[in-house]
């Protein structure tokens, strides 16, 4: 059996292992020394009659890197093969324990639609029936969607929970009202108030054969593009190795690379992640008291501290968009696309532009790259708009994203990844943003003699570097965003580039 629970700030040093303990806790550990999150776990699993239980806290030695990064990626198998979890779903640290002293209630009807049909035919009194029925809100991409018990508990709201919860087969849930039992088929509530689930969640997807076009689906649409990156993290480096046993089961199901959060299918759309900063608008005087930090591969979701998100539109991958190789440093050096990432270098084969941002309707920078900018442009304010041009910056084309207005038209609009030449060497690279531009009618699309074939062009390799230094040149933002108005100096080039 496993627990899931959050640690809070209150965990003693005689309820995790530690190089200095270790061997003492390999003879004992005494139940007077734990919380009552531990001590709770293991009275309901004696009294199940399971003689095992897993808890984080005591079997990883905390203090230990090298046993951090060979048992965090066991993580995903452990709870996949837990005979139950154990979730205290209401503690908001290790000290709140499972059991609450309150009696069962009944908690509000929650996401869905009150219908009443009234009987035109009247009953002794003359009076018309009626019939009130209560009917769940249910979407397509609402795949996520959790009993009312759970919506905002303290637990639901980690990061690590949200892989411990889709991979354990078996869940049962002691939150503020009542118990709730959730598994691969269903969720059940003390209460026995029905609960109506989307037929296909991802919970029961992890547990089925997985076709490799489902990979966007269910990694994008439903896990990543659903919240992930709200969910909270002592560590924000522990993003990546938080799904780490998801990846790893939809890999074994599929059989597509894993590639730091990507995968080598729809790889186009993988990459077009955005950045939401954390408070609205950022200004130049908050940006530059930011901390200059960023984990690496820069072309990763992972590699942000803010939350992103992927667009919900329908993509279209460029023809010349395509994955070719990638290489990952890890933690150890540990020859497993699962554990942790330090590191990488990823090539692709692809469209690529360089010439004036006036190119493109709208660029939308990470945070990173945004201060620099406000960085250059505050320290230089003489200089124009004209001079804003950046020759180091180049596009790589990902692909297009499609939607329809409501009177029936369609907009395109090109999806570009903006990367950024290093100063010490012409093959190093990193992301830096994306652009986009809007394509308004036929005389938008590029000609075929502005798209040079690889077969005429010589490949040239480059390489996003891994650091971020100053830009050198500059441009100016536009009303509400970093925009401009499309512009006639096209120049394509197809490029195999290492990122």
């Amino acid at each position: 059996m496993t627990l899931s629970h959050c640690w809070g700030k209150r965990l003693g040093t005689d309820a995790i292992t530690t190089r200095a303990n270790l061997l003492g806790h390999m003879k004992e550990i005494k139940l007077n020394d734990l919380p009552a999150n531990f001590c709770d776990a293991i009275s309901i699993t004696r009294r199940l009659g399971i003689r095992y239980l897993w808890i984080d806290a005591i079997c990883i030695i905390q203090d230990s890197q090298a046993d951090w990064a060979q048992e965090s990626v066991k993580m995903g198998h452990i709870y996949d093969s837990s005979y139950l979890t154990i979730a205290a779903s209401a503690s908001e640290d290790s000290t709140g324990g499972c059991y609450r002293s309150t009696g069962i209630r009944q908690d509000k009807l929650g996401g869905g639609t009150l219908i009443e049909i009234t009987n035109s035919l009247t009953v002794a009194k003359e009076q018309p029936s009626t019939l009130i029925l209560w009917a769940p809100n249910l979407s397509d991409g609402d795949r996520l969607r959790e009993p009312a018990p759970l919506v905002g508990s303290a637990l639901s709201q980690r990061g690590w929970v949200f892989q411990e919860r889709i991979l354990s087969p078996r869940t049962i849930h002691f939150t503020n009202s009542q118990l709730v039992w959730e598994c691969r088929e269903l969720y059940e509530m003390e209460d026995r108030l029905p609960f109506v689930t989307a037929q296909d969640t991802l919970s029961l997807a992890m547990n089925r054969e997985i076709s490799p076009y489902r990979i966007k689906q269910i990694w994008y649409d439903w896990l990543i593009g659903f919240g992930y990156s709200r969910r909270k993290f002592t560590i924000m480096g522990d993003r990546l190795i938080a799904i780490a046993g998801i990846a790893r089961s939809l890999h074994e199901r599929t059989g597509v690379p894993y590639i730091a959060g990507l995968w080598a299918k729809n790889l186009g759309f993988g990459l077009s992640w955005l950045e939401i900063p954390k408070h609205g608008t950022q200004y130049p005087s908050q940006l530059l008291n930011k901390c200059n930090s960023r984990r690496r591969p820069t072309w990763t979701w992972a590699s942000t501290d803010y939350e992103f998100q992927y667009s919900l539109r329908v993509f279209e991958e460029d023809r010349d968009f395509h994955y070719v190789d990638n290489k990952m440093k890890t933690l150890g050096d540990i020859d497993d696309p699962f554990t942790i990432i330090t590191g990488g270098w990823l090539k692709i084969r692809a469209r690529v532009y360089e010439g004036p941002t006036s190119y493109f309707t709208k660029l939308c920078l990470d945070t990173m790259a945004q201060q620099e900018v406000w960085g250059a442009a505050l320290a230089h304010p003489a200089i124009g708009s004209s001079a804003f041009n950046l020759p180091s910056w180049m596009y790589i084309q990902l692909g297009q994203f499609k939607s329809r207005t409501k009177s029936g038209n369609i907009i395109i609009e090109e999806s570009w990844l903006i990367v950024r030449r290093m100063e010490a060497s012409e093959e190093e690279y990193e992301r830096i943003g994306i652009a986009y531009r809007e394509l308004k009618d036929l005389e938008d699309y590029p000609t075929e003699d502005q798209r040079v074939k690889v077969s005429s062009d010589p490949i040239r390799e480059y390489r996003i570097c891994e650091r971020l230094e100053s830009v050198q040149d500059y441009f100016q933002p536009g009303t509400g965003g970093w925009e401009g108005r499309l512009g006639q100096n096209k120049k394509y080039l197809i490029r195999e580039l290492k990122l």
